[in-house]
Protein backbone atom coordinates (compact mmCIF):
# COMPACT_ATOMS: atom_id res chain seq x y z
CA UNK A 1 0.00 0.00 0.00
CA UNK A 2 1.36 3.47 -1.14
CA UNK A 3 1.95 6.06 1.68
CA UNK A 4 -0.34 8.97 1.51
CA UNK A 5 1.37 12.59 0.71
CA UNK A 6 1.22 15.11 3.66
CA UNK A 7 1.52 18.44 2.32
CA UNK A 8 3.39 20.79 3.76
CA UNK A 9 0.80 23.93 3.50
CA UNK A 10 -2.33 23.70 1.67
CA UNK A 11 -3.64 26.98 0.06
CA UNK A 12 -6.85 28.90 -1.26
CA UNK A 13 -7.06 31.63 -3.29
CA UNK A 14 -9.02 34.67 -1.79
CA UNK A 15 -10.89 37.30 -3.75
CA UNK A 16 -8.64 40.51 -2.47
CA UNK A 17 -11.62 42.83 -2.47
CA UNK A 18 -14.40 40.50 -0.96
CA UNK A 19 -12.16 37.51 0.47
CA UNK A 20 -14.41 35.20 -1.18
CA UNK A 21 -12.93 32.22 -3.74
CA UNK A 22 -13.24 30.57 -6.77
CA UNK A 23 -16.18 27.91 -7.22
CA UNK A 24 -15.21 24.75 -8.63
CA UNK A 25 -16.47 24.79 -12.23
CA UNK A 26 -17.06 21.36 -13.49
CA UNK A 27 -18.84 22.78 -17.05
CA UNK A 28 -17.71 23.02 -19.99
CA UNK A 29 -17.40 27.20 -19.49
CA UNK A 30 -15.95 28.76 -16.85
CA UNK A 31 -18.93 30.98 -15.67
CA UNK A 32 -16.64 32.84 -13.47
CA UNK A 33 -18.48 32.76 -9.97
CA UNK A 34 -17.72 33.17 -6.31
CA UNK A 35 -18.31 31.14 -3.19
CA UNK A 36 -18.29 31.64 0.67
CA UNK A 37 -17.33 27.76 1.23
CA UNK A 38 -14.34 26.09 1.70
CA UNK A 39 -16.18 23.02 0.17
CA UNK A 40 -16.94 24.54 -3.09
CA UNK A 41 -13.77 26.19 -4.09
CA UNK A 42 -10.21 24.73 -4.91
CA UNK A 43 -7.86 23.48 -2.13
CA UNK A 44 -4.30 23.63 -3.45
CA UNK A 45 -0.84 22.41 -1.47
CA UNK A 46 2.81 22.59 -1.71
CA UNK A 47 2.98 20.46 -4.83
CA UNK A 48 0.95 23.35 -6.89
CA UNK A 49 2.81 26.87 -7.61
CA UNK A 50 1.01 29.45 -5.38
CA UNK A 51 2.32 32.23 -8.15
CA UNK A 52 0.77 30.56 -11.46
CA UNK A 53 -2.19 29.12 -9.55
CA UNK A 54 -2.80 33.04 -8.99
CA UNK A 55 -1.83 34.27 -12.18
CA UNK A 56 -3.90 32.06 -13.45
CA UNK A 57 -7.26 32.32 -11.82
CA UNK A 58 -6.15 36.70 -12.25
CA UNK A 59 -6.18 36.02 -15.67
CA UNK A 60 -9.66 33.99 -16.04
CA UNK A 61 -11.72 35.99 -13.39
CA UNK A 62 -10.22 39.06 -15.16
CA UNK A 63 -12.74 42.15 -14.52
CA UNK A 64 -14.72 39.74 -12.24
CA UNK A 65 -12.34 39.35 -9.12
CA UNK A 66 -8.05 39.54 -8.37
CA UNK A 67 -6.74 37.05 -6.17
CA UNK A 68 -4.20 35.99 -3.35
CA UNK A 69 -3.17 32.91 -2.00
CA UNK A 70 -4.38 32.32 1.61
CA UNK A 71 -1.96 29.79 3.16
CA UNK A 72 -3.28 27.28 6.08
CA UNK A 73 -1.77 23.99 7.19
Amino acid sequence: MAARYTPKFRFVLTDKQTGRFPKIDTGLFNEKKLTDSLGETYVFDDRDNPDLKVGYYNAAFKGVAEFDPFYFK
